[in-house]
């Protein structure tokens, strides 16, 4: 049945009138309010393209089912966009590490294996403080209570075997 423009008009305005803020609740259930009010809106956009608007007792049934549509190609658009994403998420973390060379790795294993050695030259009483905090990753608190010392004398190996280990790395490297 083709329409005037003015039927169509009102035909169309009756429909949008009648179903579009049940039709946001519905879609509202699958997806968020404003994207179910996008998708919606969009619905009504392809209804007025059309030649023919559905009857009126076809109406409802028609719109609730393109919206469901809409929502579920929506949706599967969203899983496939998060799909890709960490997708490519892998690839960029994949091409880092290629990019890491040998030497990148040969020269932190040997800064790793400077200031362990270095960390053995600490005295005795600074390098287990200083192994407890760092290695064993101990707050100040727990080293005094578990060495029977104040928390001020853990810090204060803690900086002095800081110290030290400044001086033997830097003037190595």
């Amino acid at each position: 049945m083709t329409y005037s423009k003015t039927q169509k008009l009102d035909i169309y305005r009756h429909l949008y009138e009648d179903y579009a803020s049940r039709l946001i609740l519905f879609a509202g259930r699958f997806v968020d309010k404003s994207t179910a009010e996008d998708l919606v809106h969009d619905v009504f956009i392809e209804l007025w393209k059309q030649d023919e608007l559905p009857t009126e007792d076809s109406a409802g049934s028609y719109l609730f089912r393109c919206v469901q549509n809409a929502s579920l190609n929506y949706l599967r658009h969203q899983n496939i966009k998060e799909e890709y994403i960490a997708k490519a998420s892998v690839r960029l973390k994949l091409i880092e590490l290629e990019r890491v060379s040998m030497d990148e790795i040969l020269i932190r294993r040997e800064q790793v294996e400077a200031v362990h050695l270095a960390m053995q030259s600490l005295p005795d009483k600074c390098r287990e403080i200083f192994e407890m905090h760092f290695l064993q990753e101990k707050k100040s608190k727990e080293i005094a209570e578990s060495l029977n010392i104040s928390v001020r004398t853990v810090e204060t190996q803690i900086y002095k075997g800081l110290r030290i280990l400044r001086q033997i790395v830097f003037k190595y490297a």
